[in-house]
């Protein structure tokens, strides 16, 4: 059988194997969540933005990591960023309900990174405020809005999946992975942020759910490791979760980083993507 007839069953194979073997439960990871702001962790190398997020946290009385994971999750720091949804900027602001219930009648303004993260900010603490302090349900409500998530009742699969998925990335700060932690990323690098490094987006590897991608971002990392080559989840314009290796600029990166992926799992990799 060829690599390429054994990509779907594989595939079919991880979502099985999830299913059964779903690690730890919603409720262990809770206790972490709410960590986030009880014992915040210090964040390691530089991000951009910074003095905005500095200021936010102070005005917002919310741990700059915290912020700094949700800006990571929703756009990757992208102030141009704007959702099929139409979420805009770095902290990807609803337009225009949530941004007018924030004292905000421009749409045009949500492009300025410090006033989004401000909103942003401003946005999830009273979101957790709401939820007597309840962070777990305050970022879940930040994705799903607070008329999706109550008080009394379970929160969403999908709603659980995006916390998660912004855990994960709060995880990435540390380089460490924290107790219960399901998914440890990459350290957090400045380097991540420098212009000559490439975004290659694989583009079958781009899922609905953040559980069932990160299967394939894990088996991706163990089965394909290359050298200067850094695998990340990342939540695109759709609302949905793909993987992207992140590349130094060489002649022919591109084209050598596919082919060793479809050389090891038989999945084929647009270089070249419309979209």
């Amino acid at each position: 059988m060829s690599p390429c007839r054994r990509a779907p069953l594989y595939s079919l194979l991880i979502f099985i194997l999830a299913g059964f073997f779903p690690g730890p439960t919603h409720a262990s990871l809770q206790g972490d969540v709410q960590n986030m702001i009880a014992q915040p962790i210090p964040v390691n190398g530089g991000f951009p933005f910074r003095e905005c997020f500095l200021s936010t946290a102070k005005e917002t009385n919310l741990p700059v990591s915290l912020l700094i994971a949700v800006a990571k999750g929703e756009s990757n720091f992208n102030p141009r960023a704007v959702s099929n949804k139409n979420a805009i900027g770095v902290m990807q602001i609803r337009w225009p309900l949530t941004t007018k219930e924030l004292g905000v009648r421009s749409r045009n303004r949500l492009f300025e990174p410090c006033l989004n993260i401000r909103l942003g900010g401003k946005y999830l603490a009273s979101l957790i405020k709401r939820y007597d302090g309840e962070v777990y349900r305050g970022i879940a409500a930040y994705n799903y809005g607070p008329g999706r998530i109550r008080k009394d009742a379970d929160v969403p699969p999908g709603a659980h999946d995006y916390v998660d998925y912004i855990y994960s990335k709060y995880v990435s700060l540390t380089g460490t992975p924290l107790r219960g932690a399901r998914l440890p990323e990459l350290v957090f690098r400045s380097s991540e942020l420098d212009k000559q490094r490439g975004k290659l987006i694989l583009t079958p590897y781009e899922f609905r759910f953040y559980s069932y991608t990160k299967e394939h971002f894990r088996d991706l990392k163990e089965r394909v490791p290359i050298k200067n080559v850094f695998y990340e989840i990342e939540k695109n314009g759709a609302e949905r979760y793909q993987v992207v290796a992140y590349y130094k600029r060489a002649p022919g990166a591109r084209k050598k980083i596919a082919d060793r992926i479809r050389f090891v799992t038989g999945w084929e990799i647009d270089i070249n993507p419309s979209k």
